[in-house]
């Protein structure tokens, strides 16, 4: 069986960049004044789903900081959208 070994991407200055945008993105992300479009509250994509995800990364990274509990807060608020949505037969 093969073993497989993980290696990063960047090094360096490139890397330093790299995790400054990301930190930007999370400050942006973690803002009163962001909010999901209210119709996609429960998607991955554009909703608290895909918000949980980003945060739970970011604290599995050790980049979470003050912003840990934010994938609880994300995905608690996804599960609620999801739960008073209607959906049709498939």
């Amino acid at each position: 069986m093969a073993v497989i070994t993980w290696s990063p991407l960047l090094a360096g200055r490139l890397r330093a960049q790299a995790l400054e945008a990301v930190q930007a993105i999370a400050r942006s992300l973690s803002t009163s004044k962001f909010r999901p479009v209210e119709a996609d509250r429960g998607s991955l994509v554009g909703g608290h789903a895909g918000l949980a995800v980003f945060f739970t990364y970011l604290k599995q990274a050790g980049l979470a900081n003050r912003r840990s509990k934010l994938a609880e807060r994300f995905l608690d608020e996804a599960a609620d959208a999801v739960a008073g949505t209607s959906l049709a037969p498939s």
